[in-house]
């Protein structure tokens, strides 16, 4: 099987827009962690599904796993909110210049913008 993987570790930060951040200040440290939990599940479930060219980053008969660590503080100035994880998922990483991903641009661009609305407006109500 050709699949566009050459089997090493990613490694990401995934960081929320300060208005999500803020919360932490608003809501309280309990509120924040639960919400980043949720967040977090669904981003790894949406992850472990995606195909490039048309075949899955997890091989067959395999699950994806990942060691993931949740910050709500910031680690240069720890008295301000900086809600973020960091993530090392072993066993898949596409071969970049190979894939071809399509419209998926397109559509992380277009959720994002629907995404930074949505959180504007419930940042807003909470105010």
């Amino acid at each position: 099987m050709d699949l566009p993987l050459d089997y090493t570790v990613w490694k990401l930060v995934l960081t929320y827009p300060s208005v999500v951040s803020d919360l932490t200040i608003t809501k309280g440290t309990n509120f924040i962690k639960r919400e980043m939990k949720k967040c977090f599940k669904k981003f790894f479930d949406s992850l472990s599904k995606l195909k490039v060219n048309g075949k899955s980053i997890v091989p067959p008969d395999h699950k994806m796993g990942c060691y993931e660590n949740s910050h709500v503080w910031s680690s240069d100035n720890p008295i301000l909110p900086h809600c973020h994880h960091h993530v090392s998922i072993p066993g898949a990483s596409v071969k970049w210049p190979d894939a071809d991903f399509g419209q998926l641009p397109k559509v992380l661009k277009s959720n994002k913008i629907k995404c930074d609305d949505q959180l504007q407006n419930m940042y807003e109500d909470w105010r």
